[in-house]
């Protein structure tokens, strides 16, 4: 039985990040920004070499919303819903600049280095916003959107970054996707396009 379950409270992590499966919503840079974003991520993995671990490009996202993460892998009529909920989705184009790197918190070894922006990612709260209205109508999210910084991880491990301010990466949003992630991997199930 498939155990991913669609909540606006708090999730409690059945298994640790790396492990298991997790399908949401998010979204990847396009090429010119990836490229903007690579030679920062090598310099930054250089800087820690050894004690950190960075994330390939090809898994770079911004996570909008969580649909679960579990020991097993989601069911197709899971996915297939999935998609049709994200279809329902009606919000226009948008830019997002991300414009510092930080360290948070994290596990032992796993403090994560993030990309993230101020008023640049507002375009990314509303989306996500949209797609819990999208998912509470259905009766599949109750309450409000949770909060939560747009941000995009660029590598983990022992490091600590204080924030710094960086030029500003910048990409024109006019997709959001379906990822699943599963033993390092990530495979994008569905692309929504947005208005514009």
């Amino acid at each position: 039985m498939n155990m991913f379950t669609l909540t606006a409270e708090p999730r409690r992590r059945l298994l640790p990040p790396e492990d298991g499966h997790r399908l949401y919503y998010a979204l990847q840079p396009d090429g010119p920004a990836a490229e903007r974003i690579a030679p920062l991520s090598e310099a930054l993995a250089k800087r820690f070499a050894g004690a950190a671990r960075a994330a390939p490009a090809s898994r770079w996202h911004i996570s909008l919303i969580s649909l679960g993460h579990t020991a097993e892998a989601p069911a197709a009529e899971l996915v297939a819903e999935a998609c049709r909920w994200a279809a329902q989705v009606a919000r226009p184009a948008f830019t997002v600049a991300l414009d510092r790197v930080v360290s948070w918190k994290g596990s032992a070894g796993r403090r994560p280095l993030v990309l993230r922006g101020e008023d640049g990612t507002i375009g990314v709260e509303r989306l996500a916003g949209e797609i819990h209205g999208v998912l509470r109508r259905a009766g599949l999210a109750q309450g409000p959107a949770r909060q939560f910084i747009p941000h995009l991880t660029l590598l983990r491990g022992e490091h600590e970054v204080a924030e710094r301010r960086i030029d500003p990466i910048v990409w024109r949003v006019r997709e959001f996707v379906l990822l699943h992630t599963a033993a390092g991997r990530q495979q994008v199930l569905g692309r929504f396009p947005l208005a514009g």
